[in-house]
């Protein structure tokens, strides 16, 4: 029985999720935002010079990164982000 207890609590453990860090950038320039990661695709809006936006991530090549910010939410170019690692508290 102790064994039983143990190797579910191992299971919720392990199955918890585990809390990543936020990552915030700042846009350098007007920014188009996409629906899609390239630049073939619509532009769905842009943020101004200086928009604090959210990186939730980024395409599997790294040439773009998924960003909300101002109500707004698709693709862009990180290398129009200026953007850092903010460390859980």
């Amino acid at each position: 029985m102790k064994r039983l207890i143990l190797l579910l609590f191992l299971i919720l453990i392990t199955a918890l999720p585990v809390m990543a860090q936020d990552v915030t950038g700042t846009t350098l320039d007007i920014l188009n935002v996409r629906a899609e990661p390239s630049v073939g695709n619509n532009t769905i809006g842009q943020l101004p010079i200086a928009t604090s936006v959210t990186i939730q991530g980024r395409d599997a090549s790294g040439a773009w990164l998924f960003v909300t910010a101002n109500g707004l939410s698709g693709w862009v170019s990180p290398r129009y982000i200026d953007w850092e690692v903010v460390p859980l508290l």
